[in-house]
């Protein structure tokens, strides 16, 4: 039986238990929308729970020819394992990703939150089981590297009502809604939303861009301005600015490419607060630091070396492709405490500091609040520990912001980062539209 209440479980200590528990836990359904899943003990845990007679629906990203692949790897080894085991087809479903956003980086599991027709129960009616897992991290194994193997976080909940969203939003993804659903999640109160930009481009007002398009097409709107319809920038961004003298703010993430965040962060420094930021170390791209690393070394140059303020000090683990025993940081959140202690709010989530990740995409994150203080308390006691490593790890502060170990830069294998391109920007391949990769039921091969 999965604990009540809200509680947080940090990767790679858990060994991914929290997340097969919560499978095994399934006595109805199981609603998982996920970047990136594969592998066999996820695999035996679905098939377990269909051999339960659990319903299980997938929801994939589809974006780029590799998600395609590695998820497409996924859809068919499942459906092989239920047609071997007996099992009825159409207790498990999955689907390609809503072509509403750039991409689904969303990754999060609803336990037993729907009716037997698969529509979302309300909150209050929801059996004592209904569950909602929240994950930074993604789901698949990559060769020998097990899918906890990084530095991310499970945070499960049995709040009906955050529950009752987050499944009203799977069942209109599920369903490829329309280019006008916006499921009103700008003004979420509960959840931390990123949901797309409608308006991008001229004459579709209140509709997200076509595939044919996409988001980083030419010719852009700007009368009326595009509508970002979801929450996660300001929900981050506000927590950020409420920074001030003598706080604490401490911030994992992947990404750091948001000049707005670099702004905030650098004006928190600058009023007294004391920044700490734990990120992997990305080696140079064509010869130059990436827009991630240059950030960080400015922000830690953010107040004078001889200044008495603390400033922006920044742990960066070596990567992997030269360390590769270097713990692999992808967890995503923000906590903020007083010079005292005394937690003020927090963020985790699958959201990327970068704004195609904020403004483009589909993810998913939960406010942290002094009524969960216990999962800011294991997000803030793994922060604290990666912080003070000096296990394959460099630190970058007013007094050094460039203290990058020249080996670094070096070539190597390839590391997870260079698996996941985590916030689908133009940098990266753009989402054109692959038929195989289009919102809808993963075509069997």
């Amino acid at each position: 039986m999965i604990p009540a209440g809200q509680i947080a479980v940090a990767q790679p200590d858990d060994q991914g238990k929290a997340l097969i528990a919560a499978i095994e836990s399934a006595a109805a359904s199981v609603d998982i929308v996920i970047y990136q899943i594969g592998g066999q003990e996820i695999q035996q845990a679905l098939l377990a729970a269909l051999q339960r007679g659990v319903k299980v629906r997938v929801i994939m990203d589809g974006y780029s020819s590799s998600q395609v692949k590695y998820n497409g790897e996924f859809a068919t080894s499942m459906r092989n394992a239920v047609a071997s085991a007996g099992l009825p087809s159409d207790a498990f479903a999955i689907n390609w990703s809503s072509d509403n956003f750039n991409i689904t980086h969303q990754k999060s599991v609803m336990i037993d939150a729907v009716d037997s027709g698969g529509n979302p129960l309300p909150a209050g009616n929801m059996p004592a089981t209904a569950r909602l897992l929240v994950s930074t991290g993604n789901f698949q194994d990559f060769g020998s590297t097990p899918f906890y193997a990084a530095r991310d976080f499970y945070v499960l909940t049995d709040d009906q009502q955050l529950i009752n969203e987050a499944s009203r939003v799977f069942v209109s993804d599920f369903s490829c809604a329309g280019p006008t659903e916006t499921n009103g999640l700008a003004d979420s109160t509960d959840l931390i939303w990123s949901n797309g930009t409608t308006g991008l481009y001229p004459n579709q007002v209140g509709q997200y861009p076509p595939v044919s398009e996409g988001y980083f097409g030419p010719g852009r709107a700007t009368d009326p301005a595009p509508v970002v319809q979801g929450n996660s920038f300001d929900a981050q961004f506000n927590l950020v600015k409420q920074a001030g003298a003598g706080d604490v703010l401490r911030i994992y993430n992947e990404e750091f490419t948001s000049s707005a965040f670099v702004d905030a962060v650098t004006a928190a420094a600058q009023a007294g607060a004391d920044v700490r930021i734990v990120m992997s170390y990305e080696p140079p791209s064509k010869g130059k630091p990436t827009t991630s690393m240059a950030n960080l070394t400015q922000m830690a140059g953010a107040v004078p070396a001889s200044s008495n303020l603390p400033g922006v000090s920044v742990t960066l683990y070596a990567p992997q492709q030269v360390v590769p025993e270097a713990l692999y940081v992808h967890a995503k959140s923000i906590l903020l405490s007083d010079s005292a202690g005394n937690f003020k709010g927090g963020f985790v989530g699958s959201e990327n500091l970068s704004n195609p990740s904020m403004d483009y995409n589909r993810e998913l994150g939960l406010p942290l609040s002094s009524a969960t203080v216990q999962t800011a308390g294991v997000i803030g006691g793994a922060f604290d520990s990666d912080f003070n490593s000096t296990t394959n790890t460099t630190r970058l502060d007013k007094s050094n912001p460039n203290n990058i170990p020249p080996a670094w830069n070096g070539s190597g294998t390839s590391s997870e980062s260079d698996l996941e391109s985590a916030d689908g920007s133009p940098e990266a391949l753009q989402r054109v539209g692959a038929p195989a990769g289009r919102c809808g039921p993963v075509p069997t091969s």
